[in-house]
């Protein structure tokens, strides 16, 4: 009988070793959501920063690259709506006696945060490619002004569809009617 209480955990009045863990769902999603974000972080700063000439003249790596970045953003989006359900269907494990009022307070405030920035990030990103669609892009067509500002809006020198050497940038100006 003893031996059972010490396993169950109900000898020191403390929960069970299973209770102050995280549930295997939670830890799934957590590691799941934190490669995603990692991603998106590295494929983002690849394609738009660190290398954005080489995706340039190269767009079928461009076309993985912001692809993937994409889908994965979106993926970390529902990926978090799930955890945010488990955490509230779920409780967490209790924070450790030894924790001050001060530490919990923060912590709690962290988790928000953390959890809000992963709500609003993926957001963001699809607010941008919604107002600002690539060129060559279903959306491009019927967006407007065309844009401009990005780097990846407008093909290569040389690439099918580059305006020729010389030419203006921006839209063309309107023609003056004769009458």
């Amino acid at each position: 009988m003893a031996t059972r209480s010490v396993e169950a955990g109900w000898l020191s009045g403390r929960p069970s070793t299973e209770s102050v863990r995280y549930t295997r769902v939670a830890m799934w999603l957590h590691w799941a959501i934190a490669i995603l974000i990692i991603w998106n972080l590295v494929s983002g700063l690849l394609i738009w920063d660190l290398a954005a000439g080489f995706f340039k003249t190269h767009r079928a790596f461009y076309g993985f690259g912001i692809t993937s970045h994409l889908s994965s953003g979106l993926t970390v989006l529902a990926l978090t709506i799930v955890r945010i359900g488990w955490r509230l269907l779920h409780e967490p494990p209790p924070y450790p006696d030894t924790m001050k009022p001060w530490e919990r307070h923060a912590a709690h405030v962290a988790h928000f945060l953390l959890y809000t920035g992963m709500m609003l990030m993926p957001l963001t990103g699809w607010a941008i490619l919604s107002a600002h669609p690539p060129a060559g892009s279903a959306g491009a067509k019927v967006a407007r002004p065309p844009m401009g500002a990005s780097p990846m809006a407008a093909p290569a020198n040389g690439a099918p569809g580059a305006p020729p050497a010389g030419a203006s940038k921006g839209p063309p100006l309107p023609r003056a009617s004769g009458g």
